[in-house]
Formats: structure tokens, sequence, C-alpha cells
């Protein structure tokens, strides 16, 4: 994952492409009207992008089986890491405390990626 420098700035430009995208006009017109360079639109574009496929290319969809157990109530997500560590969450967690698990999961294994 490619480490942004100033995640404040990198939200001031996730939402600058944003309106960019519903603005219809040329980069050189809107980059005009936003007072940047081309040069920074293209680069944060670019840094964006890239930062966002490396998130996305992270997980990889499933497909829930039915199960049969003695415990319906007690299902388990596992995740199998690159090395071969298991990590599993329990499902009847909060789903902000999985969702922060996950994410410190993928941040944790892609360090050290960033080309």
């Amino acid at each position: 994952m490619v480490r942004l420098p100033n995640p404040q700035l990198a939200d001031q430009w996730r939402r600058r492409l944003r309106r960019f995208e519903n603005a219809g006009t040329t980069v050189a017109q809107f980059c005009r009207q936003e007072n940047c360079s081309v040069a920074s639109f293209y680069q944060w574009r670019r840094k964006l992008e890239t930062n966002q496929q490396k998130i996305g290319g992270a997980f990889v969809a499933v497909e829930l089986a039915p199960t049969l157990t003695a415990e319906p109530s007690h299902a388990m997500i596992q995740i199998e890491l690159p090395g071969g560590a298991i990590v599993r969450l329990d499902t009847d967690s909060q789903q902000h405390l999985l969702q922060n698990s996950i994410l410190a999961i993928v941040q944790a294994t892609t360090v050290g990626r960033a080309s």
C-alpha cells in the first residue's frame, strides 16, 4: 500500500478528484478553477488510484456456504495470511470491531509492498 504523507491532504485531493468527475471541464480548466497545478492533479490522481488498487487487490470475494453445526450462532470468519498465519474473528462481534480488525490485518500484511 502506498503510504500517503498527509492524510488530510490526501482527503482533500480525493474530494477534489470527485468534483472533477462531475465538473465536465478539461483538467486544465478544472485546475485553474481549483487553483492547483495540472502536474499536482495528475500526481495525486495516480497516487490515489495506485493506493486504491493496492487496497482493492488485498481482498478476495468469498461465498459463504451453509454449514450444519451444533452451534449455528457461533460462526467465525477465518482469514489465512501470507506465511500461513490464520486469524479467526467471531461473527457475533460488533460490525465496527470486525471492520477495524480486517483493516488492520490488511494494512499489516501490505506494509513494505509499495513500489
